[in-house]
């Protein structure tokens, strides 16, 4: 049965110690259901944890974490959002996106009417704080793309 995955956060991928590598887990490839209530208002923004909560039940939505062995010594973990329906998928889509929209019109990115000079400063760390965060995330590109490709693989078999 085909599923749909969203990404959430940034994928890691650990070296594995040439002592456990004898052992058969270490090299097996598997799937652990997270609890969505717990985990996810880490993972998501307030409105869209919320959603989540109201249409789990109803869309058979789950949080998933992924690991994969790759060889020589390297376990990857990802953390997805699983979707059995593609309407649910589509719906969560157009909701993300409309939120985006309502936010442009109603100009939440506009900096140019910010208060005082300690809002202003406030602001810009906060900016600064994000685009140290997209460096990174830049800088980890490739664990992305083996998320991609692992994400495809999950989809059939999740």
């Amino acid at each position: 049965m085909a599923s749909y995955l969203i990404l959430l956060g940034t994928p890691r991928d650990l070296y594995i110690p040439y002592f456990a590598m004898p052992a058969p887990s270490s090299r097996e490839n598997r799937v652990a259901r997270l609890n969505l209530d717990a985990e996810l208002s880490k993972l998501a923004g307030r409105r869209c944890a919320a959603w989540l909560k109201v249409q789990k039940d109803r869309e058979k939505i789950r949080l998933v974490e992924t690991r994969n062995y790759i060889p020589r010594q390297t376990a990857f973990y990802a953390q997805w959002l699983l979707f059995e329906k593609e309407p649910a998928f589509l719906e969560f889509l157009d909701a993300l996106a409309a939120e985006l929209d309502r936010r442009l019109v109603r100009r939440d990115f506009d900096l140019s009417d910010v208060g005082g000079e300690q809002q202003r400063r406030n602001l810009a760390r906060r900016y600064v704080e994000a685009t140290d965060k997209l460096h990174q995330l830049d800088a980890q590109f490739h664990l992305l793309e083996t998320a991609k490709v692992l994400g495809t693989e999950w989809q059939d078999k999740l």
